[in-house]
């Protein structure tokens, strides 16, 4: 599966013959398609966190903001979707997504981290490797560029309305399996036992026993 290839399975869906490279398309229908085509990818990779896009990396600390929090980060380039920040099992939950304008002119996430060089995260990211995609999504993917293509070229009520109900199922279907593949993970951390846990126990946790107020 490459780009051809979905970009001729779009143009088919719309009753439109293929074209034979995506850098030289010939017909209206293909060079629109073309022109849309990243675009649509990244709409359709950042609106569901597939599991074939998911990515973990550490990212490096950068320039603080100008207030409130400590620590800054700079995001990937590839990034689309922010999934997790700070650890996979206890997550971070105090942080905003920021742009830092000029002279930088990128997006950070900032947060208060000790200013620690690194921070680990999870994202999506602009997967442009068609075969690692899973097929259910490159289906759906053709079918937005179809969708796209038949409100803006050929403006058939009839097609779009198809397009639509069956852009609708087939991300559904997608979605399903693709969590289906992810194992349910029980979230043992909790601050509050935490707490708890430690009155209970006292000096192995740091504190002392405080026992009978458990």
């Amino acid at each position: 599966m490459d780009k051809l290839s979905i970009i001729n399975r779009a143009l088919g869906m719309i009753g439109c013959p293929p074209i034979t490279s995506p850098e030289a398309p010939v017909s209206k229908e293909g060079k629109h398609l073309v022109g849309i085509f990243d675009q649509c990818r990244r709409e359709l990779l950042r609106r569901y966190p597939w599991n074939f896009a998911e990515v973990w990396t550490e990212v490096e600390r950068t320039t603080a903001p100008a207030f409130y929090y400590t620590d800054a980060y700079s995001l990937p380039p590839q990034f689309l979707r922010l999934l997790w920040v700070g650890d996979f099992e206890r997550p971070l939950v105090d942080y905003r997504l920021l742009l830092q304008p000029e002279p930088d002119n990128r997006r950070v996430i900032a947060c208060n981290n000790s200013s620690a060089p690194k921070m680990k995260i999870g994202y999506t990211a602009d997967i442009t490797l068609y075969p690692l995609w899973d097929p259910l999504a490159i289906k759906s993917f053709a079918i937005w560029l179809a969708l796209d293509a038949a409100k803006n070229i050929t403006g058939q009520d009839s097609q779009i309305s198809s397009l639509l109900k069956l852009l609708s199922e087939e991300l559904k279907d997608a979605v399903a399996v693709d969590g289906q593949e992810q194992a349910i993970r029980e979230m043992t951390w909790s601050n509050v036992q935490n707490a708890r846990d430690q009155a209970q126990f006292g000096a192995g946790f740091g504190f002392a026993d405080v026992r009978g107020f458990y």
